[in-house]
């Protein structure tokens, strides 16, 4: 099973808002914040952007949940996957939605 989480960071005194997205194995990968999207799209987006670079897209199914710093993203590849989570975490339509937006 395959993770990532991602975070906002705040805009400093050089860079603007911006969403890091970091994979269980540690690659990462940092987008700007599009203040045109909602902060879930933003996250989804940041998530969506680091599974393309690795080349998980074909994977599985990704499902996001939220944790107090951001969103998290869980890749079930098989039924085996989700026996280990014990509730969903997200409503079955998100996976729709986030692959319209590609």
């Amino acid at each position: 099973m395959q993770t990532i989480s991602t975070k906002r960071l705040p805009c400093t005194n050089h860079k603007q808002s911006r969403i890091k997205a970091t994979a269980s194995g540690g690659s990462s990968q940092t987008i700007p914040w599009d203040w045109g999207l909602s902060a879930n799209e933003n996250h989804d987006q940041a998530a969506r952007a680091l599974i393309n670079e690795l080349g998980w897209d074909t994977l599985g199914t990704w499902h996001r949940g939220d944790h107090s710093q951001g969103c998290v993203y869980v890749c079930y590849r098989d039924e085996r996957d989700k026996l280990l989570v014990r509730r969903p975490m997200v409503p079955k339509n998100w996976t729709d939605d986030m692959d319209a937006r590609r």
